[in-house]
């Protein structure tokens, strides 16, 4: 029997969402796009998919949103990600009915 190892899963997952489209940003890849390792978000990422996913949007809306993912207020990973997560889903409700 063939031992699965966390690496085996994980080199699978990267395989399935490249296939899917998904770009695989190595962990030396990520440090050239922060300022220290205690930096979680990719900033200019986050900036350029914002300006992406919302051209029409005026500047100021855009700074807002980003701002609002940088201080997500709990320091609770799961409260962290439920804000984050309902910021999204009312963003998505706000921006379906403009």
């Amino acid at each position: 029997m063939t031992k699965i190892t966390e690496s085996h899963v994980e080199e699978f997952a990267i395989e399935l969402l490249e296939a899917q489209g998904w770009k695989y940003l190595s962990p030396e890849d990520q440090e050239l796009e922060r300022e220290n390792l205690s930096e979680v978000v990719l900033k200019k990422r986050l900036r350029d998919a914002i300006n992406r996913i919302n051209p029409y949007k005026l500047e100021i809306v855009r700074e807002q949103a980003f701002k609002a993912v940088l201080n997500v207020a709990s320091q609770n990973l799961v409260e962290s990600n439920e804000a984050f997560h309902q910021m999204l889903t009312d963003a998505r409700k706000q921006n379906s009915t403009d």
